[in-house]
């Protein structure tokens, strides 16, 4: 016991890889920004990215310069698109050496996903495209496509979230109406029991209600 003992207080825990990314993904948990991606919307560019390679053994730059357009047109549905402008897309990828013999893998694209900057689709785009996918999903749901109603119906769920972020805040409506007020009640239980006749010969069960009730205005 004590050699075992002794062999694990050596032993260097560190760095120990976690599967899957797991502990990254928990470590952000909550804390999805505007001007970056958080993995499950890495995941949604992934899709963009396997319908080019198809082989998995990576993309050109000219495929990686379409994917990037794809994205600046929101194809992959997470709300948010590149802050770049569709000149910038022809020069961003001179530093990473890709060729049609040097080609990218998802894990280098992936990685990279976050050296630009973000920026939330305009609320118009947003609310038109929120719209057509949930017609989508009743015209599907009414021909008994159920799978596909379902897809659409995600894929407009999945951006009405988006919708929240970039909704303008009406400060001028809590001005004008001032804090709203509640008009709810408080109410506070209290019972006393009756104090006992030490001549009695059973104790009663008799008390006084001292309850009170409290409204917020």
């Amino acid at each position: 016991m004590e050699r075992t003992r002794k062999f694990f207080e050596t032993q260097n825990y560190s760095g120990i890889p976690v599967p899957t990314r797991k502990q990254e993904n928990k470590d952000n948990f909550g804390q999805n920004t505007e001007d970056k991606l958080v993995e499950w919307e890495k995941n949604q560019v992934k899709e963009a990215f396997i319908t080019f390679d198809t082989e998995k053994k990576g993309v050109t730059l000219t495929q990686l310069k379409e994917i990037m357009r794809m994205l600046l047109r929101d194809e992959c549905i997470i709300g948010k698109v590149p802050n770049l402008e569709d000149h910038e897309v022809e020069s961003m990828f001179e530093p990473w050496g890709i060729t049609d013999e040097n080609l990218c893998s998802w894990y280098k694209f992936r990685d990279g996903l976050n050296t630009w900057l973000w920026k939330l689709q305009d609320r118009e785009t947003l609310q038109k495209m929120v719209d057509d996918f949930f017609a989508l999903s009743l015209k599907y749901k009414m021909q008994g496509k159920d799978e596909q109603s379902s897809e659409m119906a995600t894929k407009a769920l999945r951006l009405e979230g988006s919708l929240t972020k970039c909704k303008p805040i009406d400060t001028h409506k809590k001005v004008d109406h001032g804090i709203p007020k509640r008009g709810d009640f408080l109410t506070v239980k209290c019972h006393r029991r009756v104090e006992q006749d030490p001549d009695a010969l059973l104790p009663n069960d008799n008390f006084n209600d001292l309850s009170i009730t409290h409204k917020f205005r």
